[in-house]
C-alpha cells in the first residue's frame, strides 16, 4: 500500500533486551523510526490496561460478568463537557458477558463500566508505570484507546504482563566492548513491580 508506514518491534519480557526492530523501509523517505518515534492511537490494544486496573483493585476474575448493555458515565463525574456513551461495535447489545469474553470481542460497554469502577486516573498510573511514556489524559474516553502512544512503550508495556507484573526498561545496547573484547561499559535495565504476579496472570488469561 503506497503510503504505509509500519514499524516493527519484538522484547524479552523477562530481560528488556529488544530482539528485533524494524523502524522504515527508506532512511530518505522518512527520518523518524517508526517503532519508536511515530505515535497513533492506541486504540482497543489500551484495553487490557483498563482490565488490568480493575482486575488488581477490586480482584476481578476472568469469569466475572458484565451487562452488555448502553452506559453513560456522567459529566459531572469527571469535569467532562458532556456525558459520555460509548457504543459497541455494530450497536450490538445484550445479555451478559465474562471479562474474558468482553476482552476478547473488544465490547466497549464493559470497559466503559470497568474504567468508571476504578476512575481513570488510577489507569493512567498504571500505564505510566507500565512504561506508556506519552501524555494519557485523565479521561474514561481513554478506555477506548483515543491516547497517542509508540509501538515500542505498547510492547514494553505489554511484555509486563507475560514478565509476572514485573517492568523492565527496554535496552537495546547491553554492552560496549573495544576491538579487543574488552568490556568498557556494561547495562542494566531499571525495573519496578507494577503489578501483583497473581493480576498479571489473570491478565494473560484474559488474553488467550
Amino acid at each position: 500500500i503506497e503510503g504505509l508506514r509500519i514499524g516493527v518491534a519484538s522484547v524479552r519480557p523477562e530481560t528488556g533486551e529488544v530482539v528485533a526492530m524494524y523502524g522504515g523501509a527508506d532512511y530518505l523517505v522518512n527520518q523518524l523510526n517508526n517503532a519508536t518515534q511515530m505515535i497513533g492511537q492506541a486504540g482497543s490494544t489500551f484495553k487490557p490496561f483498563v482490565y488490568a486496573s480493575a482486575i488488581d483493585q477490586l480482584q476481578m476474575s476472568p469469569c466475572d460478568e458484565y451487562p452488555n448493555t448502553p452506559y453513560t458515565i456522567p459529566k459531572e463525574a469527571y469535569g467532562m463537557e458532556d456525558d459520555w456513551t460509548p457504543r459497541n461495535s455494530g450497536d450490538t447489545y445484550g445479555g451478559v458477558l465474562t471479562l474474558k469474553r468482553a476482552l476478547a470481542k473488544s465490547v466497549n460497554v464493559v470497559t466503559a463500566r470497568l474504567i468508571h469502577s476504578v476512575g481513570p486516573k488510577t489507569v493512567v498510573r498504571l500505564a505510566k508505570k507500565a512504561g506508556i511514556s506519552s501524555y494519557i489524559p485523565p479521561y474514561p474516553s481513554i478506555a477506548l484507546g483515543t491516547l497517542d502512544a509508540s509501538l515500542y512503550d505498547m510492547v514494553g508495556a505489554y511484555a509486563m504482563f507475560a514478565n509476572k507484573g514485573l517492568r523492565i526498561n527496554q535496552m537495546i545496547v547491553l554492552r560496549i566492548e573495544d576491538r579487543n573484547g574488552t568490556v568498557l561499559q556494561h547495562f542494566t535495565p531499571e525495573t519496578s513491580q507494577v503489578l501483583s504476579e497473581e493480576s498479571a496472570y489473570t491478565v494473560l488469561e484474559l488474553l488467550k
